[in-house]
């Protein structure tokens, strides 16, 4: 009986140790799986915070990007109206220079017809000079002859 008692027990425990390693090496198997998983899971979040950081970073470019366009677009704004207002000036200053050009060039007309009136005053003063000279050439020549006259009528 005792050697049945030592061979149940026997039996027992050869049962226990093999359920024991294989309690041991699910045990360790599971362990090994959970290091695995906790490998994958680390990676995994890893690479989740790179991502998010990617995205945030993203985000703040696209944030930057929108008010350089924003600031672009005011600035263009800006310039078309600079550059409609120097068209208007132009334009402006186009049509003073037309203005003192004709005025320039009527002047100009009236400065040459002046001139020409001059010109024909200057010929008419020079006729009236030799006139003036011939008529008085002639008085002398008059008084000359009316003084000898004179001078013979106070001789007889």
């Amino acid at each position: 009986m005792m050697q049945l008692v030592k061979l149940d027990v026997s039996t027992e425990l050869e049962t226990y140790k093999g359920s024991r390693q294989g309690l041991d090496d699910m045990f360790t198997e599971a362990r090994r799986q959970l290091r695995e998983e906790s490998r994958i899971r680390q990676d995994v979040e890893s690479d989740l915070l790179v991502q998010i950081n990617m995205k945030q970073e993203m985000e703040l470019a696209m944030k930057l990007l929108e008010k350089d366009i924003h600031e672009k677009q005011d600035a263009l704004i800006s310039l078309r109206h600079q550059l409609e207002e120097v068209k208007a000036i132009n334009v402006e200053m186009f049509q003073k220079l037309k203005t003192s050009e004709d005025g320039l060039k009527q002047k100009s007309e009236m400065m040459s017809r002046l001139q020409e009136k001059t010109n024909q005053v200057t010929a008419a003063m020079k006729r009236m000079e030799q006139s003036d000279k011939h008529l008085l050439d002639q008085t002398r020549t008059v008084a000359i002859s009316c003084l000898k006259c004179v001078g013979r009528e106070n001789n007889i």
